[in-house]
């Protein structure tokens, strides 16, 4: 086999076996099936179960799907140990630090790209101050993906 892609959208890994046994994985969808032992090289497009925004709104209270989707990412983890000794074309760890906002706003700066005005804050005076000073010409950005503001950045800006 060429390749063996491992989806991370909840449709696809609904329709995803894994299993581990005698210190060997297995994996098959709807398309093919492997082995941890005939896996040569990893490339770690996502990390963890990708929701969509609907998703995130529909499955928010549902406590099955909750440990559904962390037991599927605890299995992840697992695997990726497993494959540890393995050619990586992005090491896992280089994926995690390229998902981190810090990371890449500190290693942007050191490249020398211009970065526009930025706050980080969960104090709601200085997110206001900081709209205030940009005329309200601010883009939203959240730290965490699994969040959803419940307010816009007009609603936020408009309220001072």
């Amino acid at each position: 086999m060429l390749y063996f892609r491992l989806n991370l959208d909840t449709k696809s890994l609904y329709n995803t076996f894994i299993s581990f046994q005698n210190h060997s994985w297995h994996i098959k969808n709807e398309i093919s099936n492997i082995k941890s032992d005939d896996i040569s090289c990893v490339w770690l497009r996502r990390s963890f179960v990708e929701l969509s925004l609907e998703e995130k709104e529909s499955k928010e209270k549902d406590i099955d799907f909750k440990i559904w989707r962390n037991e599927f990412n605890a299995t992840l983890l697992g695997l990726f140990h497993s494959l540890k000794d393995l050619p990586w074309l992005n090491p896992i760890s280089h994926a995690f630090k390229g998902d981190n906002k810090y990371y890449q706003m500190s290693l942007a700066k050191q490249l020398g790209l211009k970065i526009p005005k930025t706050i980080v804050s969960n104090e709601k005076e200085k997110l206001l101050q900081f709209c205030k000073i940009c005329k309200s010409d601010v883009i939203f950005k959240s730290r965490n993906l699994q969040i959803r503001p419940r307010l816009s950045q007009r609603h936020i800006c408009q309220s001072y």
